[in-house]
């Protein structure tokens, strides 16, 4: 996924737990998120009640208007293989760099 992103030319930090802000920042307890771009948060089920939804809650109550794209499963699944459904929903690496990018402006490199 990062490798898909960097190719596209987007610059990516994941945020995966908080072994990040302890491996990135001196002191991640202070860190400020002030200059976050853009937040994808891509999960393998319905949107309503994810982690989407709970990082949108933070984001609004705390008034930073950093844009959030939600990837999820958008209608009842049929039966295929993993990659296949993940495919059919955005949810695999090159649907979340298209969302990304389309979320950034950025044009897709052909």
């Amino acid at each position: 996924m990062v490798a898909a992103l960097g190719a596209a030319g987007v610059r990516v930090v994941l945020f995966k737990g908080a072994a990040l802000a302890y491996t990135h920042y001196p002191a991640p307890h202070l860190r400020v998120r002030a200059d976050t771009d853009l937040l994808v948060t891509a999960e393998d089920h319905y949107i309503e009640g994810g982690l989407g939804s709970a990082v949108a809650e933070v984001l609004a109550e705390a008034g930073s208007g950093t844009p959030l794209r939600r990837l999820a499963v958008s209608r009842v699944p049929g039966s295929a293989p993993v990659g296949t459904l993940m495919s059919a929903h955005g949810l695999d690496a090159e649907g979340i760099v298209a969302t990304t990018q389309a979320a950034m402006g950025v044009r897709a490199r052909t």
